[in-house]
Order: C-alpha cells, then sequence, then structure tokens
C-alpha cells in the first residue's frame, strides 16, 4: 500500500503461519514498528508520518519476552528508548494472544520432532541413497509433475526401501556366515 512497510507485518504473518501449521515451535512472536514525535510514541506510524519521527524502533517478541530490537532514532535517552520497547511489547503482547487465538480455533496438531540415534555410517548411507532422488524429485517438482507433498513422500519411501534392501543384504550375509 506504500504507506506501511512490510516488514513487521511479515513478521506477524510468518509468526501466524507457523502458529497454525503442524510445524513444532517457541511461538508466537509479535512486532511492533515504534516512532517517537512531539514528545510521545506513534505507534505503528505510516510512511509519511515515520519520517517526521525522531524515532524508528521495531521490537519483535512473544507476549513476555522481546526477542528482537531493531532500531534508527537520531538521539534519544535511554530512558526514552526502554519505555519504546515496553511500549512495543503491549503491541506484541496483544498480537501474540491473538495469534494464539487464531492457532486455538483453526490451527493443526503441531508434528511430533524424534531425534534419530543412527550412527554416523547410517547418516552418510541415508545422504548417499537420498542426494540423487532429492535432485531428481526437485526436478520433477519444478517441472510441475509432482507437487512437494508428493515428493517428499515419495523421498522419505525410496530411501527406506534402500535401507531396508541392505538390511535385508547384511541379515542375508550373516546368516550365511552363521551357516559356514
Amino acid at each position: 500500500d506504500l504507506e506501511n512497510d512490510p516488514d513487521v507485518l511479515g513478521v506477524i504473518a510468518a509468526s501466524a503461519a507457523l502458529a497454525i501449521s503442524d510445524i513444532p515451535w517457541d511461538g508466537p512472536i509479535g512486532s511492533a514498528r515504534i516512532g517517537w514525535s512531539e514528545n510521545s510514541f506513534l505507534a505503528f506510524p505510516v510512511a509519511e508520518v515515520l519520517k517526521l519521527s525522531q524515532m524508528d524502533l521495531i521490537v519483535s517478541g512473544s507476549a513476555s519476552e522481546v526477542v528482537m530490537v531493531e532500531a534508527g532514532m537520531l538521539e534519544m535517552t535511554e530512558d526514552v528508548v526502554l519505555q519504546g520497547i515496553e511500549e512495543a511489547q503491549k503491541y506484541n503482547k496483544v498480537i501474540s494472544e491473538g495469534i494464539k487465538e487464531l492457532a486455538g480455533q483453526v490451527g493443526k496438531a503441531k508434528f511430533e520432532f524424534v531425534k534419530t540415534n543412527a550412527t554416523d555410517s547410517e547418516l552418510s548411507r541415508i545422504k548417499e541413497i537420498a542426494k540423487p532422488l532429492i535432485q531428481n524429485l526437485i526436478d520433477l517438482a519444478a517441472q510441475k509433475k509432482m507437487n512437494k507433498e508428493d515428493a517428499l513422500g515419495e523421498l522419505i519411501r525410496q530411501v527406506g526401501e534402500g535401507l531396508k534392501e541392505e538390511k535385508t543384504k547384511d541379515e542375508s550375509s550373516e546368516q550365511v556366515e552363521e551357516i559356514s
């Protein structure tokens, strides 16, 4: 809209997207831009107002913690900057709570990440099997011959089959050795 810089909205949108997805993460977070003019804070100032502001402060954070601060400003006291961060956090709390509410209404159950106990040699073998498959599946997805979800499923299936074949060969070799 050429009035609002998309950076703050982008953080909020990404946070909302992650919150409603099945991707596990420690969110949500909000993001707020704070300006300073005529001895008062300006929340989410539009571009024209921001040009006249002595402060362009962006604060991203959860409902309880600041996770990122970015600022450009003319000479400001530390107290004013800290008050600006606190002001932004008020908005971040409201935004974070709104995203939590949205996730509660339309969000998916989170995927449970389980760390593997694979050995280094097993991981190397998985990479060896998967690498050529990944490039082939990327090409198919780029040519619109296969969607990304199907390509990922196919990769997992083929790597699994490759590992099963190796395990079967290893077990057969062990059985032959036992018989001899």
